[in-house]
C-alpha cells in the first residue's frame, strides 16, 4: 500500500516535470522519472512535453516517439503495451478503463479494464482515441480522429468512428 502511494506521488511529480522541461529535450530524464514511478519505458523512448501518464501500468518499447498532450489512462485491470518504433501524434488518448452497464440508478456499473496493445512500427494520427481492449498489429496507420475499439491485423490503414480497416498496406 505504501509503495503504491509513493508511486502515485512520483508519477504526479514526473507529469509536472514533463510539463516544465523543453518539449523536445531531456528525453532520458523524462523516461527516468516515469520509470521511478513504476512505468516501464525504454531508455530510447522520446516523450515530448505535455504527455501525461495517469497510472503507471504502461510499457513503451525502443524508438517510440510520443507527441505533445498525449494522455495514457491505464488501470489496475488494464495495461497499455506499446511496441517498438511507433510514432504517436499529439492529442492521442489511450484508456484501458470501462464499466459494465449498471442499473437504471447508475448506468456506469462495475469498473472493468482491458489491455491496450500497439504493435511495432505503427503511426497513430492526431486526436486518435484508443479504447479498452483494442489491439493494433504491426505496421498499422491509424488516421487522425479515429476511435479504435477492436482488434486489427498487421499492416493496415485504420480510420473512422468506429475505426475500420480501409486498406491493406
Amino acid at each position: 500500500m505504501l509503495l503504491h502511494f509513493i508511486n502515485r506521488i512520483l508519477l504526479k511529480f514526473a507529469n509536472i516535470v514533463n510539463t516544465i522541461l523543453p518539449p523536445v529535450r531531456c528525453f532520458k530524464l523524462k523516461v527516468f522519472l516515469y520509470n521511478l514511478s513504476g512505468c516501464k519505458l525504454s531508455k530510447y523512448v522520446k516523450l515530448t512535453s505535455g504527455t501525461t501518464i495517469h497510472y503507471s501500468n504502461i510499457s513503451i518499447d525502443d524508438g517510440t516517439w510520443v507527441g505533445s498532450n498525449v494522455n495514457f489512462y491505464s488501470s489496475i485491470q488494464g495495461k497499455i503495451i506499446i511496441g517498438k518504433n511507433n510514432d504517436i501524434a499529439p492529442h492521442v488518448i489511450m484508456n484501458t478503463g470501462t464499466h459494465n452497464i449498471g442499473s437504471k440508478n447508475r448506468r456506469a456499473g462495475t469498473p472493468l479494464g482491458n489491455d491496450i496493445k500497439i504493435g511495432n512500427g505503427c503511426w497513430i494520427g492526431m486526436g486518435v482515441l484508443i479504447l479498452s481492449g483494442a489491439k493494433v498489429g504491426n505496421g498499422c496507420v491509424i488516421a487522425a480522429g479515429s476511435v479504435v475499439k477492436d482488434n486489427f491485423p498487421d499492416n493496415v490503414l485504420i480510420a473512422g468512428t468506429p475505426a475500420k480497416v480501409k486498406k491493406q498496406l
